[in-house]
Order: structure tokens, then C-alpha cells, then sequence
């Protein structure tokens, strides 16, 4: 084989691994932004000063991927992702697809509950918006706007309730965004990326 032959060789293989490796780039684009009443807040180290009001969160993923967010008073989850917690492992507990509060065998293993945590909550980005207030294209990826008036507190199920901010006197929102795929029995998950910051609310 001359260098010519060679050297064609090797490009093809360079442009079949770029497309390969770029698509697998492009199935796990995963970014957000924090808006209120539609003004972008930026973030001051590892924190949002923003009003006591409602907030939007805005995910900007590719279509048919998602999101499990939890918005909590307590920074556990906060604490967990600062600290490299193996996310994916807790969503995979059995039963968890929900990773949330109500899944009481995750307590019993010691993976989840605490007893301080809110409920985790799956964002999904596909043609039915039902996850969002609105969805928006963006090229090949899609943003889509969640507006947050309430949290919802639970400490165990049988105290469960809806608290509106505006009501509330917290004064501190921990937020820890959780980037998985996961097989279609929701199982199986791996973690693309976490993001986990303070909403400072004045």
C-alpha cells in the first residue's frame, strides 16, 4: 500500500470516529439557565440572587432526552453532587424511577431519603410539552421553560404538601440537576452531568 492509499486509510477512519464521537456529543447536550419574569439572572460564584417569586428554569437538551431536578430547602443533594455522588446508582435503585421521597426501599438501603429531602422530579423534552410551560427549538436542540411558583415539601409522605414561594419564609433554595439516559424500563441509568447551585431568594 503506497502513502497515498495509507493516508486515505486514515483520514476515512478520522472522519468515521469525528462523526461517531460528535453524534454521541450531540445525544448528550445538556445545558440550563435561570430566568425570572423572563430576564436572565447570572450567577455569582455558585449562586442566583433572585426576587421571592416565581423563577423559570429553562433546559436546553435534544429532543427525547431528560432531566431529574430537585429543588429543595435542605442541601443534601447539594452536598451529595459538590461531593461527585454517583447519581445514576441512586436513580437505579429498584423501583426508584422516580428517584423521589415516595420510594420508601431507597430509605431502607440508605441510597436516598434522609428525611430533609423534596421530591425529585423527571423533565422530559419531547413533542408533548406536558413537563414544560413551553418548549422552543434551538437549532437541533430544544429549550424548555419551566416556570417555578411552588415547592413541593415532603418530609416522608404522610407530610407531603405545596408550598408557594411567595408564602413560604425560606429564604435558601438548593437545586441539583441530574443529565441521565436510561433503558426503557427507567431501571438503568447512566449520568451525563450534574449541576447543583443556591437560589439565594430576597
Amino acid at each position: 500500500m503506497n502513502l497515498r492509499n495509507v493516508f486515505l486509510v486514515l483520514l476515512m477512519i478520522f472522519l468515521t470516529s469525528s462523526t461517531i464521537f460528535g453524534e454521541g456529543k450531540k445525544d448528550t447536550y445538556f445545558s440550563y439557565s435561570i430566568t425570572q419574569k423572563d430576564k436572565d439572572i447570572a450567577k455569582q460564584d455558585d449562586t442566583y440572587f433572585i426576587d421571592k417569586d416565581t423563577f423559570e428554569i429553562n433546559i436546553k437538551l435534544n429532543m427525547n432526552t431528560g432531566i431529574y431536578i430537585n429543588i429543595s430547602e435542605y442541601p443534601t443533594m447539594y452536598n451529595r453532587a459538590k461531593s461527585g455522588f454517583d447519581f445514576a446508582k441512586l436513580l437505579s435503585t429498584d423501583g426508584a424511577w422516580m428517584g423521589g421521597a415516595e420510594h420508601n426501599n431507597n430509605k431502607d438501603k440508605n441510597i436516598f431519603l434522609q428525611g430533609d429531602e423534596n421530591r425529585w422530579q423527571y423533565w422530559f423534552i419531547s413533542d408533548n410539552a406536558s413537563r414544560f410551560n413551553s418548549i422552543e427549538k434551538d437549532g437541533d436542540l430544544y429549550i424548555g421553560k419551566r416556570i417555578i411558583e411552588n415547592i413541593y415539601y415532603t418530609y416522608y409522605r404522610a407530610d407531603e404538601k405545596t408550598l408557594n414561594i411567595k408564602d413560604t419564609d425560606i429564604s435558601k433554595l438548593y437545586i441539583t440537576i441530574t443529565y441521565v439516559t436510561h433503558d426503557s424500563s427507567y431501571t438503568t441509568f447512566k449520568e451525563h452531568k450534574t449541576e447543583s447551585f443556591i437560589l439565594v431568594l430576597n
